[in-house]
């Protein structure tokens, strides 16, 4: 800008003082020393995303529901609310719901505007019959499903193992009862059930066994005692019920032998007079012999043995009788010979059975039976008739 000519020139602005600083140098520089802690930024937490995931859970735990609960369920679930039909099944209304819709609505007009509406759903008043063509399929049982079939099945099988289990227990520790009625169990869910059938048998089996055996050591105690009698009865009767049973069968023959061999030892000590032949003597020498073959001969068998041995060496030796009588009374002895009457009379009789008779007139006739055995001391016999006739 140019200033008039003889105009005197204003006074320049003094230049403005240096600016203070703020900060001298010393304190800059402790500034500039001081240790400050470093900070680590981090994104501000929010609950939003946390929130839409509890409800997005929440969404696919319901649509979860609504997909497969009806078909687990065969669709009760949804046909049990009022109103609502089972899908892809439509639901008429009542015919009489239907014609007084029918008749409230306005009848179309040329200028009437065709609008499509959605198709109302109508609700069948409580108690009235649902129209007969458009009645949804009837819902399937639920023994009928699958599903309930399966799992019947497996409860059925998981049934029979654990009877078929307790059974097989309850026979390894030997209680039988036990497991009879736990197979019968496994037997009643699966007749042709192998397991239960394989049991069974086995029980029969164990049980047979322990009766035979008790039967066994009753037999076994009868021998001991010697009474062969008992214990070949308890072999036949094992035999009735088991031709095949080993143990019944050497018991039966054993106890036969030895009974035999028993009664035969008595025979002979009951009646001596028979070893008065040559050939009872030499019956009776063998019927030693195999009482002394015998392994364990009892205390009955070696008493016998004992006796017999005795009477052999005297058997044809003659023993000494005498005979006491009243003088009156006729004595006669059968198969011996008559000896009339005395009052006392020695005689020797070989050993052996003997019957004495005494005859008196007016009198009963007396019979003594009268047996010599081997070996025997001197013998009395008294004889008279006294009872008057």
């Amino acid at each position: 800008m140019t200033m008039p000519a003889g105009e005197p020139a204003a006074p320049r602005a003094a230049a403005p003082a240096a600016a203070k600083p703020l900060l001298d140098e010393h304190a800059l520089r402790e500034l500039q020393l001081t240790h400050m802690p470093a900070r680590r930024l981090e994104p501000m937490r929010s609950g939003v995303p946390r929130v839409l995931l509890v409800c997005a859970l929440l969404a696919g735990m319901v649509v979860a529901a609504f997909i497969f609960l009806p078909s687990r369920f065969g669709g009760s679930m949804i046909t049990s609310f009022p109103g609502i039909a089972r899908r892809g099944a439509a639901v008429n209304p009542p015919p009489a719901t239907a014609a007084g819709a029918a008749a409230a609505l306005p009848a179309p007009t040329a200028n009437t505007p065709s609008r499509d509406f959605p198709p109302v759903p109508a609700y069948r008043s409580e108690g009235a019959p649902a129209p007969t063509a458009a009645a949804p399929p009837p819902a399937a049982s639920p023994a009928a499903t699958p599903s309930n079939a399966s799992t019947a099945q497996s409860l059925s099988d998981a049934g029979y193992a654990a009877a078929t289990g307790q059974g097989f227990a309850a026979l390894g520790a030997g209680r039988l009862d036990e497991a009879r009625a736990a197979f019968e169990k496994a037997r009643s869910i699966r007749p042709a059930g192998s397991e239960a059938q394989e049991g069974l048998r086995r029980v029969a089996a164990d049980t047979s066994a322990r009766h035979f055996g008790a039967l066994r050591a009753q037999a076994t105690d009868l021998e001991a005692q010697e009474r062969w009698e008992d214990a070949l009865a308890v072999y036949s009767s094992v035999l009735r019920q088991d031709r095949t049973a080993a143990f019944a069968q050497a018991g039966k023959e054993r106890a036969t032998a030895r009974l035999q061999l028993a009664d035969s030892l008595q025979a002979l000590i009951d009646h001596p007079g028979a070893l008065a032949s040559a050939r009872a003597r030499e019956q009776a020498a063998q019927l030693l012999q195999a009482a002394e073959d015998e392994s364990s001969p009892g205390p009955v068998l070696r008493e016998q043995m004992a006796r017999v041995a005795a009477m052999l060496p005297g058997a044809d030796q003659p023993v000494h009788l005498s005979l006491v009588s009243d003088s009156l009374t006729q004595v006669s002895i059968a198969s011996v010979g008559t000896f009339g009457s005395f009052a006392r009379r020695d005689i020797e009789l070989k050993p052996g059975h003997y019957t004495v008779i005494g005859t008196r007139a007016g009198y009963r006739d007396v019979r003594l039976d009268l047996t010599v055995s081997p070996g025997q001391d001197s013998q009395t016999v008294s004889i008279s008739c006294k009872e008057p006739i």
